[in-house]
């Protein structure tokens, strides 16, 4: 890899990513039994403007403060 060069990497989970510690705490940790099978859809966009990143953040702040409660 050189300068300006990324990379992504995408992973689904089976619960909210507040951490397992949190999650189990609030009784809402998810684990799968070995094999088990979880099926997810990924949804990917393209942010274009400022109005639409900060609508985002606050989407995901929103998310994050609902599942702490």
């Amino acid at each position: 890899m050189g300068k300006q060069d990324y990379v992504v990497g995408l992973e689904p989970g089976n619960c909210v990513p507040i951490g397992r510690k949190a999650a189990r705490e609030k009784g809402n940790l998810v684990l799968l039994k070995p094999g088990a099978v979880k099926d997810v859809q990924i949804e990917i966009g393209i942010l274009n403007s400022w109005e639409e990143i900060q609508w985002f953040k606050d989407y995901v702040s929103r998310l994050i403060r609902d599942s702490k409660r």
